[in-house]
């Protein structure tokens, strides 16, 4: 504590009034005050920008979490096994964590007689395949087919043999031919159906892009070429919309015309008479042999 003491002053001089003094402790002089949360200095974002920044990000973090969803109900509703047909699975082909393609067997169904075969499709005929359409199963060595239907078509192509394809699979509830388990058979899916319609062998029809022509033999033995319009086009027959009626011959080879290759051959065939079909058409969809996998 600081004091102060009176001093005496010499006769010849007036004396000097003594001050009052009083104790009080020395003053910390203040240091200036730093700036509230509530001042932004120069060059920081302001509480506004730094809401909106968060709020972008939190939503960034809740769409990719939403895309991360969708992914994993994508890659479940993938992974579900539906058995083509019903019955008691005989054996079990994969066991959890295993890498599958999508023609790869998951497990052996049995169900009495039924059948299931599976075949190849390729890709530029896949989009006239669905599920649900009527297939005509003939054992290979027969002409008997069993009736069977479109039951699955694998969502993923098979490229192994250089050449896009699908698999389908054919489930034939109640074969009324044999088809052993291993067997081979050629399949007929019906893709499309007319009714009372003119038809021809396929092989008449020559094609140039868009167009179809058709050889016609005259009353008088003459040969003409006639433009036709095509309908339903199988692998054994085609529709003819317009261009020819009913009892026309067409010529499915030129008898006089030279065929070259190997060596040189006269052309075999003959003229054919056009008639009238009641019935569906379609054809076998070539791209692998059909083989009865499970019975």
């Amino acid at each position: 504590t600081a004091s102060s003491t009176p001093t005496a002053q010499p006769e010849d001089q007036p004396s000097q009034p003594s001050q009052p003094t009083t104790s009080s402790s020395p003053e910390t002089p203040s240091s200036p005050s730093s700036p509230s949360s509530s001042d932004s200095p120069a060059g920081t974002d302001s509480p506004a920008t730094s809401s909106a920044a968060q709020l972008a990000a939190d939503q960034a973090e809740i769409d990719q979490a939403e895309a991360d969803l969708l992914q994993a109900r994508t890659e479940r509703a993938q992974a579900r096994v539906v058995a083509p047909i019903a019955g008691r699975i005989a054996s079990v082909d994969v066991e959890p964590g295993d890498s599958v393609a999508a023609a790869d067997a998951a497990a052996v169904i049995v169900n009495g007689l039924g059948v299931v075969v599976e075949t190849s499709v390729p890709e530029t005929r896949i989009r006239q395949v669905r599920v649900g359409q009527t297939v005509h199963v003939t054992p290979l060595g027969s002409t008997t087919s069993a009736a069977g239907t479109v039951t699955a078509i694998s969502l993923g192509a098979d490229t192994s043999s250089g050449t896009a394809s699908y698999a389908v699979t054919v489930s034939v509830p109640d074969p009324d031919v044999s088809l052993p388990t291993g067997s081979e058979a050629e399949l007929e899916i019906i893709t499309g159906s007319a009714d009372d319609v003119v038809t021809v062998p396929a092989s008449a029809v020559t094609r140039a892009g868009d167009a179809a022509t058709v050889r016609v033999l005259g009353s008088d033995g003459t040969l003409s070429l006639k433009p036709v319009t095509l309908g339903l086009v199988g692998s054994r027959s085609a529709e003819i919309a317009s261009g020819l009626a009913a009892g026309d011959r067409v010529v499915l080879a030129v008898l006089d015309q030279e065929v070259t290759g190997a060596g040189t051959q006269t052309g075999m065939g003959g003229p054919m008479r056009v008639g009238p079909v009641d019935g569906t058409m379609g054809g076998p969809m070539q791209g692998g042999p059909p083989v009865v996998k499970q019975g």
